[in-house]
Parts: C-alpha cells; sequence; structure tokens
C-alpha cells in the first residue's frame, strides 16, 4: 500500500523521537541487572567498565573479547537480533568494540515497520479523529517506559518489538484494504518475535493463536503460522536449561510463596520439597549466600519441584492465590518504570539510579492512577470485556494482558514489577482501541465506525 502524505508524517514523527531518545547525543537507555550477559555473552560482547555498579547506570560502551564469550543456552528471538547488529557493527564499524545503539537500531527499525502498520490500521479515521489518534499513539508508545527497552539486550526488547508488530498488524487484517497474505505472515513474525524472546510470552501463545484466527480469512496461513508460534513456544519453554528454571523456581517459593504462609513445614511438603528447605524461606536464588549457586545442590532442587506443582499450589489455596495477586497489584504494578534501573550513562553527570522524564508523561500518570487506585485496572479490564463487542480484537488483547499478568505475579518473583513491561503495554493498547471506539463525531468529524476493530456480518 502506498503511503499518504500524513503517514509519512506520523512515520517521522515517530523516527524523529527514537532518534532522540536512542540515538543522538544524551541518549539513553536502561540499567543493566546482571541479565544482559545472558544474550551477550553468545556474541562475546562484554561491558567495558566491569567495576562499574549495575541498576544504577546505564552503559552503551562494549568490548568484543573472548573472555566475554559465555553460551548461556537460554533460547531467545533476542539473540537473534543481537547477533544481526552485532555482524552488522562488526562489518560496518570498529570490530574490537560494541556500541549498544547498533542493537537500538536493530529494535528501532522493527519498531518503526510495526508503527507505520499501526497507521495502516488507522487510515479508515478522517480529518481531526485520525491525528488526535496519532498524538494519542505517540503520547502511549513512544514513552520511555517502552523505548528505553530498546537500547538494551533485555530479552523484552524482543517482546516489545514483536508485539508493536503483531498488534497492529491484526487489527489491519480486520480491513479489506490490505493484503490478507502479508499481513497474516507479518503478524506471524511479530507474533513469533514476541512468543519467543522469553518463557514469560511463549506461555500465552494459544492467545495469540486465538487472535490470529479471528482476525485473517487465509486459513492455510493460519495453519502454518499457529503451528510456528507453537513450535517456537515450545522450544522456549522446554530447551531452555535446568538452571534457568530451577533459578527461578528457588526464588518463587523461598522470595514469594512460602513467607506469606502461616504453614510453612505443610506447604514445603505439598511443593514436594524437603523439611531441611525451610531455613530457606526469604532468599532468592541471586544472594551470594544463596545455595543456588551450588550446581549439584541446584540440580537437586530442579529434580524435587516444578511449575506444575507450584500451579496446582495455587489453584488449592485460591486465597493466598487472591492474596499474592493483590499484593502485586498494590505494590509492584504502579511501577511503570523500575525504580533503581538508571537511563543515564556515568559520564552525563547524573546521580545513581537517576531516571529521565523525558516523554515519560504517559507512564508518569499512570503510576499516579496507579498508586492512588491500585485495583483500577480490574475494573477496566473488566470493562473492556463487558462493553467490547463479541468478536472485538480489544477483548483479546485484555485476554494477553490478563495473562501476562498471571504469569509475571504467579509464576515468578524476582523484579516483578519490570516482568510486567508487556502487562502493561497490552493495557495501554486497550486504552487506546477503545478511546479510539468510543470517539464519536458528526460526519465532518470522525469516521470511527469504519475503523476495523471487530469483525462485521459482511464479511
Amino acid at each position: 500500500m502506498q503511503p499518504r502524505p500524513r503517514e509519512i508524517l506520523g512515520l517521522a514523527a515517530c523516527a524523529a523521537i527514537l532518534l532522540w531518545q536512542l540515538f543522538l547525543p544524551g541518549f539513553i537507555g536502561l540499567a543493566d541487572n546482571r541479565d544482559f550477559a545472558k544474550v551477550a555473552g553468545r556474541v562475546c560482547i562484554g561491558r567495558v567498565d566491569e567495576l562499574a555498579s549495575y541498576y544504577v547506570y546505564f552503559h552503551a560502551d562494549y568490548d568484543r573479547e573472548q573472555r566475554y564469550c559465555w553460551d548461556s543456552g537460554i533460547p531467545t528471538s533476542q539473540l537473534f537480533l543481537a547477533q544481526t547488529a552485532s555482524w552488522v557493527q562488526r562489518h560496518a564499524g570498529d570490530p574490537k568494540h560494541f556500541d549498544i545503539r547498533w542493537l537500538g537500531a536493530i529494535h528501532a527499525i522493527l519498531f518503526l515497520a510495526g508503527w507505520y502498520t499501526l497507521l495502516l490500521a488507522l487510515r479508515p479515521l478522517q480529518g481531526l479523529g485520525w491525528w488526535i489518534a496519532l498524538a494519542a499513539a505517540l503520547w502511549i508508545f513512544l514513552d520511555v517506559g517502552f523505548v528505553s527497552y530498546l537500547n538494551t539486550f533485555y530479552t523484552d526488547a524482543a517482546g516489545v518489538v514483536g508485539a508493536m508488530i503483531m498488534l497492529p498488524a491484526a487489527l489491519c487484517l480486520f480491513s479489506s484494504e490490505v493484503s490478507q497474505t502479508g499481513m497474516t505472515l507479518w503478524f506471524g513474525l511479530g507474533a513469533l518475535l514476541f512468543v519467543t524472546s522469553k518463557g514469560q510470552h511463549a506461555i500465552i501463545a494459544p492467545i495469540l493463536i486465538g487472535v490470529l484466527w479471528i482476525s485473517s480469512r487465509r486459513r492455510a496461513l493460519k495453519i502454518g503460522v499457529s503451528a510456528a508460534l507453537i513450535a517456537g513456544a515450545v522450544w522456549v519453554l522446554l530447551d531452555a536449561p535446568t538452571w534457568y528454571h530451577a533459578q527461578s523456581r528457588f526464588t518463587l517459593v523461598f522470595a514469594k510463596l512460602l513467607p506469606a504462609s502461616s504453614t510453612p513445614s505443610q506447604d514445603v511438603a505439598e511443593l514436594g520439597l524437603e523439611q531441611s528447605d525451610l531455613p530457606l524461606i526469604g532468599q532468592h536464588a541471586f544472594l551470594p549466600y544463596s545455595p543456588a549457586f551450588n550446581p549439584v545442590w541446584l540440580d537437586a532442587f530442579a529434580h524435587r519441584s516444578s511449575f506444575r506443582g507450584i500451579l496446582l499450589f495455587w489453584l488449592k489455596h485460591p486465597w493466598r492465590t487472591l492474596g499474592i495477586l493483590h499484593s502485586d497489584l498494590a505494590n509492584e504494578a504502579w511501577k511503570r518504570r523500575p525504580l533503581e534501573f538508571s537511563n543515564f550513562q556515568p559520564q552525563a553527570g547524573y546521580p545513581e539510579g537517576a531516571r529521565t522524564g523525558r516523554w515519560g508523561s504517559w507512564s508518569a500518570l499512570m503510576t499516579r492512577l496507579s498508586r492512588w487506585w491500585p485495583t483500577l485496572v480490574v475494573f477496566w479490564y473488566a470493562l473492556v470485556l463487558i462493553v467490547a463487542p463479541r468478536s472485538s480484537l480489544v477483548r483479546w488483547i485484555a485476554l494477553l494482558g490478563i495473562g501476562e499478568f498471571l504469569i509475571a505475579s504467579l509464576a515468578d518473583a524476582r523484579e516483578t514489577d519490570r516482568h510486567l513491561l508487556l502487562f502493561h503495554l497490552f493495557t495501554d493498547f486497550t486504552i487506546f482501541l477503545m478511546a479510539v471506539h468510543l470517539t464519536k463525531q458528526d460526519d465532518a468529524g470522525i469516521a470511527i465506525d469504519r475503523l476495523p476493530l471487530h469483525h462485521h456480518s459482511n464479511r
């Protein structure tokens, strides 16, 4: 489809904000919490200033040396993006050093492609309505809470760009103005990037398959893309190393589940653990004195614990489960931007842990709302599921958001606030689409009924 002048302007506006945030002098990113090496180590990239503290500063400069090589074995689509950036930088720049903005450029290109897809989905809007929708989308989806991840090695970056491709593509698939074949494949690419970014996202692959089947009219392609998503999810969930799953379970059990227990001995037995594990309550897997650093102990723990057992525990104790969910709503979900993660490099002159406020008004607003009324999002999701048309894409995005929250809250315990990133993105997408859908003017204003938010009977 040929871009229209207003769409070129919308694309340029997005590119300008990304350029300002990620590439020009004073650019920002997000501090490393020691997770970067899980991806960067597989392309033999490590931080130049190894003695600098994690969390409190963002670092952009890295070396490429043999001593940084480490194969974490964690399956993730983020590795493919990092390998692409590493190959391009090695051939176009200094082969001994790596500037994280090369990876940021790969992320930004994919983000821009998804952004243009969103502009295509908004094409049915007319007049002032289109410009209002553009301004809202720039305000919400270009917020620093999302964009700062693009200058990182976090696997969440692949999740963000994948979501920014698949959701607009699904919206476009409801329209008769786009190629169903091309857009179905484009949706599949974004969804596969998202599903294979990390296990948290792989679990909700069935919901994405549901989105695909209500939106695309190409049956053969739907079958093929669905099979690819299932295969990708299985790969991420089953091919991860044992220690990776065991660390996550250790922290979930001893730092989140058992500290809230009034009967820890009974709960330990129900989880298939040993009474000798009781002194570990309150620990997480990354404490320097944690037995999780002992490979032999961790392997034994991995074999006597399982996510299936934890899931059954949550189901058998619904009130405790609801208590954990409510606690995360009240204490974690309001942290749109993790408090201790800096956006600035040490040489920028800001204090440790400082975060930028530029283009962050949306996340600041939502943070204030969440702190004022932590369960507001529950009422919002209920409203979406009740009010939205039965075949509406908004309902499916709401299910994605709910799934992300449940997994982040009940399947992990370390940095829950950061793991709610995609929950916030899906929530924001429902807000954006509902706002556009409910905004109606006269014939001289917004032709909102033409926006393809749900299937029409004549399809």
